[in-house]
């Protein structure tokens, strides 16, 4: 499911520093999200992995109207919920490996 598409613009003067930094500043133009957001990156917890971290996207500047519940759980792109995609099993990806490649790449 697709559930926001839309140009942003990216605040600051250096966003390659804010993103290392952990705290980039965004201005989302999208189909739902608009308006102005800040990502940021969270401390891991003991025993996550800190090769992936997790981010969270807060609302900053002025509030945004609710977004609708159809909205919310319709994909931007189709119009479909996610429930309707996964019984329509219409673009189920099916993989072109063999049994033996895709078990040494999982190794």
């Amino acid at each position: 499911m697709l559930w926001d598409s839309g140009p942003y613009e990216v605040s600051g003067d250096n966003p390659s520093r804010a993103l290392r930094d952990g705290k980039l500043h965004l201005i989302l133009h999208g189909k739902k999200l608009r308006g102005e957001w800040t990502l940021v990156r969270m401390r891991p917890r003991e025993g996550e992995d800190k090769d992936k971290p997790q981010w969270l996207l807060l609302k900053s500047g002025s509030d945004i109207s609710p977004i609708s519940k159809r909205a919310e759980e319709h994909s931007v792109l189709s119009g479909r919920s996610l429930e309707q995609i996964a019984s329509a099993e219409d673009r189920e990806w099916q993989s072109d490996r063999s049994v033996e490649t895709s078990r040494l790449a999982a190794r």
